[in-house]
């Protein structure tokens, strides 16, 4: 039997048993559904949590000296910025508090002393660079200030008064500075904090072993050193126990479908034994029995496996959780294939049934 023949027949074939076409459909559509509303979902935030690690704040490194000893200066940071694989490097100063000096009861917002070019951590959107005294305002901290424009000046408990000269929208990662005021911190300020974004997630172990060495700080107990490498290590672990949970719930999945599948298929071939005889008495072959019968089945599969496809994805785009294009086609294919196999021993018992005996059957 020819294949556009085989088709033909197959889908006939398919038509005329409506009951067993809308069962296998059924099940292998129930089970792409089941597989992306359940698997899929943990492939969508897997996907998802990787992208956000292969951003800029899963390769910052940052040091807090909470010592007195000065290890973070202007000559430990040019270096630590000339290391190898390091992208950018900022020092900032000792936080202090600040509020509008104009407008009394507004909330103590953070001012940083930032060493070096503040444009390259803080680009302007509005007004100029500040001067020696003089400060930027963050856009988020314009607001909770009530700056109308970023003009005025912010002032501290202690009195210090700081002109505010314009407005700055911090890059990845130091968005949090858009919450606060920046100014030029100068030569003799003491710098607490230092920010490394490094341009390899393969490099940060190394770089901040470097970043130590050049530090190199007496007390190491009171440098707090924190990295995106560590949180990422620890969700790629999670991530893996997530994904042989995932298999394992997938491969269930697929088993229990295929169990239906072969039921439905086994008791069509007992009902329609006689059809079947019938063929085989005429000079169907066992192969094209075989094929026929199979074909038949995927014919309905395909069309499950499209609706519960399109209801899962119709599902996920209202939650927002969609899960990778490549994991539903492989889920599609994997339970036609799944399909196929389970409806392979029916089909071989119906084929090499004695044609005579099944038609002398009543």
């Amino acid at each position: 039997m020819r294949a556009r023949q085989l088709m033909r027949e197959a889908w006939r074939s398919a038509i005329s048993s409506k009951v067993s076409s809308l069962l296998v459909a059924l099940v292998v559509g129930a089970t792409c559904f089941i597989a992306l509303t359940t698997v899929g979902r943990n492939a969508a935030n897997e996907a998802a949590l990787l992208a956000e690690f292969e951003g800029v704040g899963a390769r910052q490194i940052t040091v807090i000296n909470s010592s007195e000893q000065d290890y973070i200066n202007p000559a430990t940071l040019a270096t630590v910025a000339h290391l190898r694989g390091v992208q950018q490097a900022a020092a900032l100063g000792r936080t202090t508090d600040v509020t509008n000096g104009a407008i009394p009861g507004t909330p103590a917002t953070p001012l940083w002393p930032v060493y070096g070019e503040i444009a390259d951590v803080a680009p302007l959107v509005a007004g100029r660079a500040p001067g020696p005294g003089e400060a930027i305002i963050g856009v988020s901290a314009l607001d909770r200030l009530r700056f109308a424009a970023p003009s005025g000046f912010v002032q501290s408990q202690a009195g210090a008064q700081y002109p505010v000269v314009g407005m700055f929208q911090a890059t990845a990662p130091f968005e949090d500075l858009n919450e606060g005021i920046l100014i030029r911190a100068e030569d003799d300020t003491r710098l607490t904090q230092l920010r490394v974004v490094v341009g390899e997630m393969e490099n940060v172990r190394a770089t901040q072993s470097a970043i130590v060495s050049v530090l190199a700080p007496q007390d190491a107990s009171k440098m707090q050193l924190r990295s995106g490498r560590d949180l990422v290590e620890q969700a790629f672990t999670l991530g893996g126990l997530t994904a042989q949970f995932g298999r394992a719930t997938f491969l269930l999945i697929l088993g229990v479908g295929a169990l239906f599948v072969s039921s439905v298929v086994l008791s069509d071939v007992l009902v329609r034994r006689r059809d079947l005889g019938r063929r085989r008495a005429l000079g169907c072959s066992r192969a094209s029995l075989v094929a026929l019968v199979v074909a038949r089945n995927v014919a309905a599969g395909i069309v499950g496996a499209a609706i519960g496809c399109l209801i899962a994805l119709g599902l996920g785009a209202r939650s927002g959780v969609l899960p990778p294009v490549s994991f539903v086609v492989a889920v599609a294919v994997l339970a036609l294939i799944t399909c196929i196999l389970a409806s392979l021993p029916p089909a071989v018992f119906a084929a090499h049934r004695d044609p005579v005996r099944v038609l002398r059957t009543p």
